[in-house]
């Protein structure tokens, strides 16, 4: 699983530096928790995230690092072109 966790961290990094976002990788529950928030911000001074998401590991296992990166970068992309406002994260779990 720590594998998966460091793929989806790079792939995401990747991603997010030439779209003009910043990107958290952030797991939820401790060493022991199943799921990761995924967070963007356009810009680094900001309280909290323009957008976030969470990802079950049984999502990353099954879809995989990059897949799931790729889905993210565009909800971020769209999200930030629209100026959408932030939503609670368990709106947008990536189901497989």
């Amino acid at each position: 699983m720590n594998t998966s966790l460091s793929d989806l961290t790079r792939y995401i990094a990747m991603l997010a530096a030439p779209n003009g976002y910043r990107a958290t990788v952030r797991l939820l529950g401790g060493i022991h928790g199943s799921r990761v928030v995924l967070e963007a911000r356009r810009r680094p001074s900001a309280a909290t995230p323009e957008y976030s998401q969470e990802v079950s590991f049984d999502a990353l296992e099954r879809l995989g690092a990059a897949a799931i990166a790729t889905r993210f970068d565009r909800a971020v992309r769209a999200a930030l072109a629209a100026g959408k406002a932030r939503e609670p994260a368990s709106n947008r779990s990536v189901k497989g």
